[in-house]
């Protein structure tokens, strides 16, 4: 007899657990809407955040979070609205903390950046004083080309560093079709890219961590005892997407290397 795994999974756990021990659980209406591509972040100090994106109109999106506060979501604050937007059900919004209390936020969207389909760029924006009001936005990749940049993940590295890697379509476009907004060109793979910046949206150097993965496919970042790993979908010349990371140690970015041979 097949056993689903959620069942094994489900009695391991009900194993584990001490006898008398009672389960209550609470259903909790999130404010993000159908379709708002709700996003979480928990903080160093266990704070959550809670991301999404609101369809004002026909033409204006919003970026809104709410903070889990005495059991429940806070009301709604906006991040930033605009008529130029990439929303895509794959490539989400998302909300960071920098370390120290919750004050000091960063939180991300897409907007084009020309008539091309997959013309997108980047927009960071940050906030001093808890989500209460927003920065400017800036774009942490420098290349200027009309090209996809998206499927961003942050992750702070310290009270006055935050660390933002993407998937960069620089490469995938010719010069031709860069400058003149049209879909995808022929140019070469998409990259994996990196930056820091810090509260004041000072970007430090960029970096390239691989020069080839998969398209379309999310990214994460963890910060371990040794420094940042990232996480992200590889694409061999042979087109096998496994699983690949890359972490920074002292300061450097190693090679990429598998998660596992999965040859998928």
């Amino acid at each position: 007899m097949r056993v689903p795994l959620i069942a094994i999974l489900l009695a391991f756990l009900f194993a584990c657990v001490p006898e008398g021990t009672d389960w209550q659980v609470s259903e909790v209406k999130a404010p993000a809407g159908e379709g708002g591509e709700p996003n979480l972040f928990v903080a160093e100090t266990g704070q959550l955040y809670l991301s999404w994106v609101a369809y004002l109109d026909d033409t204006t999106d919003a970026l809104l979070f709410a903070v889990w506060e005495d059991g429940a979501w806070s009301a709604p604050r906006e991040i930033a609205s605009g008529t130029d937007w990439f929303v895509n059900w794959a490539d989400f919004p998302s909300i960071a903390a920098y370390p120290g209390g919750g004050n000091v936020l960063a939180a991300h969207w897409l907007a084009k950046s020309a008539g091309g389909t997959y013309d997108y760029d980047v927009h960071i924006s940050q906030s001093a004083d808890g989500g209460q009001s927003w920065s400017p936005s800036f774009i942490p990749h420098r290349d200027g080309l009309a090209a996809e940049h998206g499927f961003v993940s942050m992750q702070p590295l310290s009270a006055d560093r935050m660390l933002a890697v993407w998937l960069d379509g620089r490469n995938t476009k010719t010069e031709e079709a860069s400058t003149a907004g049209h879909e995808h060109g022929h140019g070469g793979p998409m990259s994996l890219r990196s930056a820091v910046f810090d509260p004041q949206g000072e970007l430090g150097e960029e970096s390239e961590l691989d020069d080839r993965v998969c398209d379309c496919c999310q990214t994460d970042l963890a910060l371990t005892q040794a420094g940042p790993i990232a996480v992200y979908r590889d694409r061999s010349e042979s087109e096998v997407r496994d699983i690949y990371c890359v972490r920074q140690i002292d300061g450097r970015w190693t090679s990429p290397s598998p998660v596992y041979d999965d040859g998928w």
